[in-house]
């Protein structure tokens, strides 16, 4: 009787490593994935934050009629008024 119960705990133990393995696995999946999702992320806020610092330069060319649209002029109190909360 203790040689089957020495043999299921044995079974339990290599089911428990085998879990454990798994499981170290799919936290190194996550880890991976966590840090791939950190670095877009961070790329992406840093062509946003590149794109807001051009946004006044871009208003100030509006405003002098550089960008025409369908071939008349912008109306540059809305594009103002768009753009103040920026």
């Amino acid at each position: 009787m203790q040689i089957e119960q020495l043999c299921e705990k044995e079974r339990t133990i290599h089911e428990l490593k085998r879990k454990m393995e798994e499981k170290e696995r799919e936290l190194h999946t996550i880890k991976i994935f966590a840090e791939e999702s950190h670095r877009v992320a961070q790329e992406t806020l840093m062509y946003k934050d590149e794109q807001l610092r051009e946004v006044p330069a871009w208003i100030n060319r509006v405003r002098d009629g550089c960008f025409p649209i369908n071939n008349k002029p912008v109306i540059a109190g809305w594009i103002a008024k768009t753009y103040r909360a920026v």
